[in-house]
């Protein structure tokens, strides 16, 4: 079973969390690392530019561009996507195995799911040191208060539920 599935949390609100952890665990790491040694990617100018920005990452590193890498869903029963053991969950899109190709549209998708803006300010705080504003958002977001269950926004809830696990309770 996955961490959506165990949780008596809303879907978003447990993707919300493991994006803002994700986040804090980026951003303690790259602390101490040289920024002319960091490259920053957009998701979203990923997808509507996957040559541009995979050729921009293969220049950082080094590297030539191998077409393969603009295909990322080929082959998809020699992709490492699931977790170094049997036991942990892949990280990331769990629809992997059912794209076929990159597509720009999934960058904003979220848009036609949510009508008000749930994120928690701790949220928008990291979002907004990565590009992100809140005043970007489509008008009618930003105009209607968010009306959702309270166990819904409640993140820092969920981070203190979290941050209580022992460590043999975490692995479960």
């Amino acid at each position: 079973p996955s961490l959506f599935q165990l949780s008596s949390f809303a879907p978003e609100v447990v993707g919300e969390a493991i994006w803002l952890i994700m986040q804090e665990n980026i951003r303690t790491f790259l602390a101490d690392i040289p920024c002319q040694r960091q490259l920053v990617i957009h998701f979203e100018t990923l997808v509507h530019q996957p040559k541009h920005v995979l050729t921009q990452i293969c220049a950082f590193l080094g590297l030539e561009l191998h077409p393969a890498m603009l295909e990322p869903y080929a082959e998809q029963t020699i992709r490492m996507t699931n977790g170094v053991n049997a036991s942990n969950m892949m990280v990331g899109d769990f629809k992997f195995h059912q794209h076929s190709s990159i597509e720009s549209s999934v960058a904003e998708q979220w848009k036609k799911a949510y009508s008000t803006d749930f994120l928690s300010d701790r949220t928008w705080e990291i979002a907004e040191c990565l590009g992100y504003r809140r005043a970007d958002l489509p008008a009618a977001m930003v105009s209607k208060p968010a009306k959702i269950a309270p166990h819904f926004t409640d993140i820092e809830h969920m981070l203190n539920q979290l941050d209580a696990l022992s460590e043999a309770e975490a692995q479960q």
